[in-house]
């Protein structure tokens, strides 16, 4: 017999994940990846505890909590990053870098979980959040912003993934660094750590955070960049890029741009050469991924001003006139241009082709985040590129 809901009732939905975790086990092999981990789940269940959050699953560095009080989801991630913060300023040599993001939605409390789209939504809102940000819907803005000494910062509305109308995003940042919040009385204690039964139910729920679990680990392997010299197919003119800060050696358009390329390329990223520079961008980076995970042998990430509407198709049509490419579908041809989209997340161009030194090269666009993205394959083999590239397309932070 099949099980009905036997209620809805409006919960905060928090999904945390431990940042830069997939790195530190390169850097620092397994046993101290071990010993970090460990203490990341302490200090969260620690928190957990006190604002009586339901741990309902945890799956490598990822958790999905859900709480009876949105605002406890609130305060609760507010002070995991207050102690993630104070934990790596004793230990700098081990860092807790924690991204957080939160959704509120009335779900179906079944006997064996919860479900419903605002799982779905929080768990692509904590994909958003980077270290240390605690990132909320205007659901959860809204029910809270006149209970929590908590200031909330408008990020604009994100497409996220599955769901069919834009998002708006907040940052959530204590008022005098407060982070306490009435504990209620929680009516999800009884779900505790979830049996095979549940975990099993709430599956289709949770596919998601299988993915983004598998991406984390094949992610952040750095390897060293290839020497390869060509210059990019959309170098119109030689113009500078943007000059690296003394601190960290990039811009904030640079940082902002590294943050959103997908974590299995990032660590092999830096500011590309001069002569690689596409004209009017603001940010560029190339990037040469693990040979034994990547189809491509070089790519390039490169961002337009959000405010110019101009730039990013005109780089786009250059490169389809300088290469007489016909309009058409890249997955028939291994020439063409033409629409590409990923429902419920990105819309842009795209095109492929194969230059006269015989290398295969697929570009795409992100048309609302103005990122325009170059993949180079020396070999010259087309497919493999292109599919890889979608791949890549769907990972994009």
């Amino acid at each position: 017999m099949t099980d009905r809901p036997s209620s809805t009732r409006t919960h905060g939905f928090l999904f945390a994940d431990l940042r830069e975790y997939t790195s530190f086990v390169e850097r620092r092999g397994d046993r101290a990846a071990t010993e970090l981990l460990r203490v990341y789940r302490e200090l969260v269940r620690g928190v957990l505890a006190e604002f009586d959050g339901a741990e309902i699953k945890t799956e490598g560095d990822s958790f999905y909590v859900v709480f009876a009080s949105v605002g406890s989801a609130v305060s609760c991630a507010l002070a995991i990053q207050d102690r993630a913060a104070g934990t790596t300023a004793s230990d700098p040599e081990r860092p807790i870098t924690v991204g957080i993001g939160i959704h509120a939605g009335e779900i179906a409390e079944t006997t064996e979980g919860y479900v419903g789209s605002a799982v779905n939504i929080a768990a692509r809102v904590c994909a958003l959040a980077k270290a240390g940000e605690v990132l909320v819907t205007d659901t959860v803005r809204a029910l809270t912003r006149t209970v929590l000494d908590v200031s909330y910062q408008p990020l604009g509305s994100r497409q996220l993934k599955g769901v069919s109308e834009p998002v708006a995003i907040f940052r959530a940042v204590p008022i005098g660094g407060g982070v306490s919040a009435p504990r209620p009385v929680s009516r999800l204690r009884r779900w505790g750590r979830p049996t095979r039964r549940s975990v099993g139910s709430i599956a289709a729920v949770l596919a998601f955070a299988a993915v983004l679990v598998a991406v984390a680990l094949l992610g952040w392997r750095a390897v060293n960049p290839t020497s390869s010299t060509s210059p990019s197919p959309t170098t119109a003119s030689p113009t500078s890029a943007p000059s690296p800060t003394p601190s960290g050696g990039l811009t904030a358009a640079q940082a902002d741009l590294l943050d959103r390329i997908p974590s299995s390329i990032r660590d092999t990223c830096q500011p590309s050469p001069t002569n690689e520079v596409t004209a009017r961008t603001i940010a560029s980076l190339a990037c040469s991924p693990n040979a034994a995970t990547a189809e491509a042998d070089r790519i390039w990430y490169e961002s337009f001003d959000p405010a110019s509407q101009s730039p990013l198709p005109q780089a786009f049509t250059s490169l389809v006139n300088q290469h007489a490419i016909p309009h058409g579908d890249c997955a028939r041809s291994a020439a063409a241009y033409g629409a590409w989209s990923l429902p419920g997340a990105y819309a842009g161009q795209r095109l492929c082709y194969t230059d006269q030194d015989g290398r295969a090269w697929v570009v795409w666009t992100y048309d609302v985040l103005r990122i325009l993205v170059r993949a180079e394959r020396l070999d010259g083999q087309s497919t493999p590129l292109f599919k890889w590239s979608r791949t890549i397309a769907e990972l994009l932070s």
